[in-house]
């Protein structure tokens, strides 16, 4: 736990332990397949053994798909499927985004037609969007989001080609006969196995690995889009506290004009302060236009007032 530095390191650490509402692999535990699933993963080669073997072949439909469900959950939970689909996903997929239907969206339903078309016309140029993730720049991603939380947008997030997708399932194949001990030597698996294998694969990717990595690459881009636009603020803000409080050129009065050949010098700028008031007087300040005080003081406004400037 000390070393996840994100929230998807952490739900990555968490997740053999995390417990869910009654799913399909709860139900297969409760008739009785989780001794079968663990015969098929870890049982050494060439064979699972008669009884394994013979309760496989003997499978329903239906407890042939909890099994594979079984399965799935240990090959999703193994952490190297997770960095693999991560790291795929990152270099071959890609952000696509369109305007969203009105008629398949209530929230855009419930729009006057000049809000609608408001609305629509601040996000048109992300209709048919379509660029790779590593591409995608913060203030873009920043509008993506914006778009979809207003619901005039929809996101996706999938591999540039079906080719891509398709390596990964092989390379995702290969891992977990790898890396389990029962799914070594597949040339002496039975049909039955060969099918399983082939279904736990595609369940373990198609709902929680791919989704999982999916909410990681929105995670970096919320990361990236947040860092980007708090440095941007840093910059602005620095730019204003940084900037001298007046900036102005000389003042070209007869007065001023005066003051300046008589002190031999040209006019110096100054920015006048005051804070109104008439019970307590007017506090005023007078500052050059380096920000230093030159003078400092009070008024009365008002004529009965017997009391003179301080």
């Amino acid at each position: 736990l000390n070393d996840a530095t994100s929230l998807h390191a952490l739900e990555q650490v968490f997740a053999p332990f995390k417990t869910k509402r009654s799913t399909l692999c709860e139900r297969a535990r409760e008739v009785g397949l989780e001794p079968l699933a663990t015969a098929v993963l870890h049982s050494e080669p060439p064979t699972m053994g008669p009884t394994s073997m013979a309760q496989l072949r003997q499978l329903s439909p239906e407890h042939a798909e909890l099994l594979a469900q079984l399965v799935a959950e240990a090959f999703y939970k193994h952490p190297p499927a997770a960095q693999l689909v991560d790291e795929a996903i990152t270099r071959h997929g890609v952000v696509q985004t369109t305007l969203r239907s009105v008629g398949r969206c209530k929230e855009l339903q419930a729009l006057a037609p000049a809000q609608l078309a408001e609305l629509q016309g601040r996000f048109r140029s992300y209709d048919d969007y379509r660029k790779p993730v590593r591409w995608v720049v913060p203030h873009a991603w920043m509008a993506i989001t914006r778009g979809e939380n207003d619901h005039a947008l929809s996101v996706t997030i999938k591999f540039e080609t079906g080719g891509a997708e398709e390596h990964l399932l092989s390379a995702l194949k290969q891992l977990v006969i790898r890396d389990f001990p029962g799914l070594a030597t597949p040339g002496l698996w039975p049909p039955e196995k060969k099918t399983l294998l082939r279904l736990s694969v595609q369940i373990a990717y198609e709902k929680h690995l791919l989704p999982r990595a999916e909410r990681s690459i929105r995670d970096d881009l919320n990361v990236k889009s947040e860092v980007q636009r708090v440095e941007c603020f840093a910059r602005n803000l620095r730019g204003v506290l940084m900037q001298p409080p007046l900036r102005m050129a000389a003042v070209n009065s007869p007065a001023a004009s005066t003051t300046a050949s008589g002190a031999g010098g040209s006019p110096s700028p100054h920015l006048l302060a005051i804070d109104p008031g008439f019970a307590h007087g007017c506090k005023f300040v007078v500052l050059s236009a380096s920000g230093d005080v030159v003078d400092t003081g009070k008024f009365f406004l008002s004529s009965v007032s017997s009391r003179a400037v301080t």
